[in-house]
């Protein structure tokens, strides 16, 4: 069983820690092997790999805190399923990159860590792990090319990447759209889907994204987050997707 510290609420007559309890078979659970992330340009990217003794991986959340368990903004908690569709299907060891966007203005993160658990689809985890912001080691990877060209119903990406430690770990791509595009209504600022949870691994071969009906001028851009073992990230995007 795993307790974990949700959120803490203050009056002027004290405070009250509220936690969440998840019952876990220690014997079952996954377990990070290695796990290194960063926020930058309002943007918390991550890198970790996890054993799953029973091969069954099913789900991620994700979310910046004080690097005390307690999360730094309301509502920003991530959940990402879908690792038992995903390339990480029926593996007993995933490696997996991702990236979320912070909220707009978030402040008081100098000294924030990125948080993330790792779920079985028996309902098994990793515990919250938390990593501190600003102790990345290296140099973050060189993109070396980067195109998006709309082809048919289809965007289709090419993309190449180095780093300078050696330590190239995968791509999380990300694509946004104009304010209701994708019938999650409106709210003033631009959808945002993914191409996947787990992200993509050297070398990388993109699948095309396929776009259907929707018209190319509502696609605003396409983004790659490339990700190091270390942690660091350097953000493409194209916004031209007709060369």
């Amino acid at each position: 069983m795993l307790a974990e510290r949700g959120r803490r609420e203050c009056d002027p007559g004290g405070c009250t820690v509220f936690f969440r309890v998840r019952c876990s078979d220690r014997d079952r659970s996954p377990r990070f092997l290695r796990y290194e992330s960063s926020i930058e340009a309002g943007v918390s990217s991550f890198y970790a790999e996890v054993v799953l003794p029973d091969a069954n991986p099913a789900s991620y959340a994700w979310n910046v805190t004080d690097c005390l368990g307690s999360p730094l903004f309301e509502g920003t908690g991530v959940t990402r399923d879908r690792l038992f569709f995903d390339r990480t299907r029926g593996q007993d060891t995933i490696r997996i990159v991702g990236s979320v966007p912070l909220p707009d203005g978030a402040a008081g993160i100098e000294s924030a860590c990125t948080a993330l658990i790792v779920m079985d689809r028996a309902g098994n985890t990793t515990g919250w792990g938390e990593e501190r912001r600003g102790n990345e080691e290296g140099d973050p990877p060189d993109v070396t090319g980067f195109n998006v060209v709309l082809d048919g119903d289809s965007l289709t990406t090419r993309i190449s990447a180095t780093d300078p430690d050696g330590d190239l770990a995968g791509v999380f791509m990300t694509a946004r759209f104009a304010d209701g595009t994708l019938g999650q209504g409106t709210d003033g600022r631009p959808d945002e889907g993914i191409y996947n949870v787990a992200g993509y691994l050297p070398p990388f071969e993109i699948p095309p994204l396929r776009i259907g009906n929707i018209p190319i001028a509502k696609v605003l851009s396409v983004s790659a987050d490339v990700i190091d073992r270390a942690g660091n990230r350097t953000r493409v995007t194209d916004t031209d997707f007709f060369r």
